[in-house]
């Protein structure tokens, strides 16, 4: 099964019946968050993994940037200038009325991946020495030690550039990442000499 890539530029003000075909795209299950706004200090990055279909219109209307994200898709916008709003959708290629004929299809560059999230839970307690108050943008239920999101790489042809493009697809965050088990943590034995 392949993915595909597709945009669209809406106006801000999207209408409900859009929605419903992001939500179809999306599934009916808890949908994972990325919301940023950087013009607002308290509100400035919100992470959820529980946001509910009903959720999603008000979500896309308030945020100006931001993503959506299932095991079945990945939606990113952001606000522009003119008052539209810049979206891009990749999921599936079989994903009905989403995709347009020469929309790319996207190529694996590599296997899934855990990106990171910032701090460490210890002591009950979200903490990074560089963010305050770190715990304000993750879930409450989340339980650490790490968090990650899952994420796939992906290519596909870009030939108004001549190269190749690479997209990085969310599949869901992970609250109780242990690096232990991942092998770009793990100490290197150096030979004995």
């Amino acid at each position: 099964m392949s993915m595909r890539m597709t945009y669209a530029l809406l106006p801000h003000d999207i209408p409900e019946s859009v929605v419903a075909s992001f939500l179809a795209v999306l599934g009916g299950g808890p949908i994972n968050a990325w919301l940023e706004n950087e013009l607002h200090y308290d509100q400035g990055l919100w992470l959820r993994d529980d946001v509910s279909p009903a959720d999603v219109l008000e979500l896309l209307r308030t945020w100006p940037q931001g993503r959506l994200f299932t095991s079945l898709a990945d939606i990113r916008w952001e606000q522009e200038s003119a008052g539209s709003l810049h979206l891009v959708i990749i999921a599936d290629d079989v994903t009905e009325g989403i995709f347009k004929a020469d929309d790319p299809v996207l190529r694996e560059a590599g296997g899934q991946q855990h990106l990171l999230l910032w701090g460490e839970r210890r002591d009950g307690k979200w903490a990074e020495g560089r963010i305050p108050n770190l715990a304000r943008y993750y879930p409450a239920h989340w339980k650490g030690p790490y968090a990650a999101i899952l994420a796939q790489s992906y290519e596909a042809d870009w030939p108004e550039a001549a190269t190749v493009r690479v997209v990085m697809r969310y599949f869901k965050y992970v609250d109780e990442y242990r690096p232990e088990f991942d092998p770009r943590f793990r100490r290197q034995e150096r030979p004995q000499t």
